[in-house]
């Protein structure tokens, strides 16, 4: 943990991938570095913390509609969540420090 020149906390953690919603890019079990001081961006993956407090990681993406945006999982057979619906706040977004995401 640290603090930035704001004072707000910054939080750098591993956390270990809990299911194959984000494969091929990151498969269960996969360890994924974290940071909760940064902004998210289109097409970076995030952990976002729904309304009734389940965490989920998924991919940041513009929404359908001004001021929305979707958690979506990249596999199918897991379900995209939208921001305006589900009350999700970004927890924290994936850092990979050897490579780019969009290199996994």
């Amino acid at each position: 943990m640290s603090e930035d020149q704001k004072g707000a906390l910054s939080i750098s953690f591993l956390a270990i991938a809990p299911d194959d919603a984000m494969a091929p890019r990151a498969r269960k079990g996969e360890e994924l570095y974290f940071r909760s001081d940064v902004e998210p961006r289109f097409g970076d993956g995030v952990i976002v913390r729904d309304g009734q407090g389940g965490l989920y990681f998924r991919q940041y993406r513009e929404g359908p509609a001004a001021g929305v945006w979707v958690a979506h999982a990249l596999n199918e057979a897991y379900r995209s969540l939208r921001s305006d619906t589900h009350d999700l706040e970004v927890v924290a977004v994936l850092r990979v420090p050897e490579k780019g995401w969009a290199d996994l």
